[in-house]
């Protein structure tokens, strides 16, 4: 006759062979032993180490970028306003002052930027802008726009 054992139930279970021989209990493995949460926590920590320095400076670039978008912007309001003097003129070539004359007025803002104009010799405008809310605060560029001349 064939006897028969009751398969393991709960923590423990039986191993080995049942006919004459000892019976062993172990432990079925469950969880995380304490050197693996260790081992992820020291590679978490390494990681974190690693990424918090890249991710302040990709903060600093966002806003320099965000700064030269704004003087992109300066400067298009820069050759927008000449070609208008220029059309309403009929053809006669403004010096910078006067178009910077014109821009000082009501296109001194874009977006989170302010942009102050400000004139380079004859021909030139320096477009300036700087961060005004809190997210861009720190952002600042500025390049020249050149006024066209009569050849």
């Amino acid at each position: 006759m064939r006897s028969s054992v009751p398969p393991a139930r709960g923590f423990f279970r039986f191993t080995g062979a049942y006919r004459g021989t000892s019976r062993k209990m172990t432990k079925i493995p469950r969880g995380f032993t304490l050197i693996e949460i260790i081992a992820v926590l020291v590679i978490i920590g390494v990681l974190a180490a690693l990424a918090i320095p890249r991710y302040a400076d990709l903060q600093d670039k966002a806003r320099d970028m965000a700064a030269k978008a704004a003087v992109a912007e300066g400067m298009a309001r820069v050759n927008q306003m000449a070609a208008k003097m220029i059309l309403t003129s009929n053809g006669t070539i403004p010096d910078a002052q006067s178009v910077v004359g014109e821009l000082t007025g009501s296109y001194t803002h874009a977006g989170d930027f302010g942009i102050s104009y400000s004139v380079s010799g004859t021909t030139g405008v320096v477009v300036s802008a700087s961060g005004t809310s809190a997210n861009v605060a720190g952002g600042t560029a500025s390049g020249t726009a050149m006024l066209p001349t009569s050849s």
